[in-house]
């Protein structure tokens, strides 16, 4: 609304109150407006208070939800007052049996009272399930709140003197709340932090004071200003029960080693339903009883899984959304063409890239890390980016494994604080493994490991695929396994079934079954040699095919499936699978079909081809077969270029 100066009116004065349900003032801040023009009625977010529904226009109750202001005007906004932690009714020298109890932490700092000095309270970089991690309030945030702690005992109460002009060598501290004198508060008041205003972040000063605790050299003192060193947060105990049932829920759903047996688990769970810090404090005992635990076996192969940190997130830290560690494969990703050695891929259960072997070096609880699909060893320079491979164990790392509790381990350099970290130096190898001598539970230096007892392969509609495994698979009976043998001058391909459907490591197979992905079980006692007289050769990693040789990679066309010709541009053939090689003599040879005991090889019918009996798809005769896929009378298919 405009006016000129003959008619111009002075805005009215609007005062928007937010009181508490017992009516004491949060804050105040006036506004003008017009007369005539609309004030819209919206109660604001408050940290730590809950807007009640119930709205005051200059005292009066009111559901409107705008109003037209014609005069000086109050709009109170009600709220129910909501700390970040429950109070608890303390008094005495004990704390009563329903006290609430916290972690409290300052930064990434635990915050935790130390009996040796008292004087002082320290912050510390990993948590504890010690009374002197566990923190009660008593009092109210209108009085003021008063802080405890389990290890100091209910009769000690955290105080301080005033710090003005010394804020940074004032030491915050506990002293018997009997005993304080005039110049040592029990009371605190509380404000809500603008740091973490979304985790429930607050501010603590002396009760009529502004300058607040803040974490400085790991002790409690004051400054002025406020930052995340003045922030403190909480976790109840029902919150850090439920994080430890999580992370050990997130290691057994994996079927990592180190998680807890049947029996255990259900002890477990039920200590934590005592929603007690004693109850958290059994249910860790539990967890981390080695005689309650799977345990590391080196003759089976593993899965080793990062905690934080994968390929496709590159350095972004996501806690138990990592990858499998992985052999570099700089065919099959050319962004890690600077790297020979490994990296945390994005999880697959159908990369056998992600399957390990730890290899006994001599010396009891050291091994080196062979990865089998790479067929390399792990190996390494303190602190040196990255891991190279070697093919041989003369010059491997050995490696030595340190628990970290719910099934989280540091794979470490034998004798030697380094641990393997997932962390390249930038987003172009990000992820990438290094040695690093930091890093702690939940962190891209953890790592989870997880027996291989299978692993995925899909067929597609085309009813056939290929593999070739460096460990030998049980493939589940619904699928069958075929070696193959070429004789390309008689025009005949042979498949020859791997009996009871257990494939020796490194014999290339085609796999025959419906349209699905099976589970293949890995057997990593089955020592067999590969199965002899088998034409087709196997890939593990990506590899290029020379072109000196007559190669055949199997395809899919327009229905025809078989082993087809590979072209003189593309010589790439991706891991894990099986193809074929004909001598020179008969590069003539563009496709061989597949398909019962016995296929066709030809590109050409053989010349006696038309004394047989040919029958289609359907078991209808032809007398004059074309271009198609037939059936003979002897049981054979036999695919007709012409």
């Amino acid at each position: 609304m405009v006016y000129n100066a003959e008619g111009y009116k002075a805005p009215y004065a609007v005062t928007i109150k937010k009181v508490d349900t017992k009516g004491n003032v949060i804050s105040t801040e006036n506004q003008s407006i017009f007369p005539g023009e609309e004030y819209t009625v919206s109660a604001p977010n408050v940290n730590f208070y809950t807007f009640t529904g119930t709205v005051k226009i200059n005292n009066e109750e009111s559901d409107a939800t705008s109003i037209t202001i014609n005069s000086n005007t109050t709009v109170e906004y009600v709220y129910n007052w909501n700390l970040p932690f429950e109070t608890s009714n303390i008094s005495g020298n004990e704390f009563p049996a329903d006290t609430k109890w916290y972690l409290l932490r300052l930064r990434d700092s635990y915050i935790a009272y130390n009996s040796e000095t008292p004087d002082e309270i320290s912050g510390v970089s990993s948590k504890g399930y010690e009374d002197k991690y566990w923190w009660a309030f008593g009092g109210d945030a209108e009085n003021g709140i008063k802080v405890y702690n389990k290890a100091a005992g209910a009769a000690q109460i955290m105080t301080s003197v005033s710090p003005k002009g010394v804020e940074s060598s004032t030491y915050v501290h506990f002293e018997n709340a009997a005993g304080l004198d005039e110049t040592k508060n029990e009371l605190w008041t509380i404000y809500a932090s603008v740091n973490y205003p979304n985790d429930n972040g607050f501010y603590l000063s002396r009760k009529g004071e502004t300058t607040k605790i803040n974490l400085q050299n790991n002790k409690l003192v004051y400054w002025t200003g406020q930052d995340i060193g003045s922030t403190f947060r909480v976790t109840p105990v029902t919150e850090e029960a439920a994080a430890l049932k999580s992370s050990l829920n997130e290691a057994t759903k994996r079927g990592a080693i180190g998680t807890l047996n049947e029996e255990a688990y259900s002890e477990f769970e039920a200590e934590l339903a005592k929603g007690s810090v004693e109850g958290l404090r059994a249910a860790q005992a539990i967890a981390q009883n080695p005689a309650n635990l799977t345990t590391f076996n080196p003759n089976v192969y593993y899965r080793i899984e990062n905690l934080a940190r994968k390929y496709s997130t590159r350095n972004a830290s996501n806690l138990n959304d990592g990858g499998y560690l992985e052999a570099v494969d700089t065919l099959e990703l050319p962004v890690y063409s600077k790297i020979n050695g490994y990296f945390s891929n994005d999880r697959s259960a159908a990369r056998a890239q992600a399957i390990w072997k730890f290899v006994a070096t001599g010396t009891e609880g050291q091994y080196y890390l062979q990865n089998l699909n790479a067929g390399t060893y792990m190996s390494g320079k303190d602190g040196a980016y990255f891991t190279p491979g070697i093919e041989t164990t003369e010059g491997a790392t050995a490696f030595s494994l340190a628990s970290l509790g719910n099934a989280q381990y540091h794979i470490k350099k034998a004798g030697s604080n380094q641990r393997l970290h997932a962390s390249g130096a930038g987003t172009s190898d990000g992820a990438a493994i290094m040695f690093y001598n930091g890093g702690d539970s939940n962190s891209p230096s953890a790592w989870y490991l997880i027996p291989a007892t299978s692993i995925e392969l899909t067929i597609t509609d085309a009813g056939y695929a290929t593999a070739n495994y460096p460990f030998a698979v049980q493939v589940p009976a619904d699928v069958k396994a075929y070696t193959g043998t070429a004789d390309a001058q008689a025009g005949v391909f042979t498949l020859k079934e791997v009996e009871g459907g257990i494939i020796p490591a490194n014999t290339p197979v085609i796999l025959e079954g419906a349209a699905q992905t099976y589970t293949l079980t890995i057997l990593a006692d089955n020592t067999e040699a590969p199965i002899a007289g088998n034409d087709l050769k196997g890939s593990t990693i990506f590899q290029k095919v020379e072109t000196t040789e007559n190669a055949y990679i199997m395809g899919n066309n327009e229905g025809a499936v078989g082993f087809y010709q590979m072209n003189e541009e593309d010589r790439t053939l991706g891991s894990n699978k099986a193809y074929l090689v004909l001598p020179a003599s008969a590069s003539h040879v563009r496709s061989i079909t597949i398909g019962g005991p016995t296929t066709g090889i030809e590109d050409t019918v053989a010349e006696d081809a038309q004394t047989e009996e040919y029958y289609d798809l359907q078991g209808r005769r032809v007398m004059n077969p074309t271009k198609g896929i037939y059936v003979t009378k002897s049981g054979k298919k036999v695919l007709f270029c012409k």
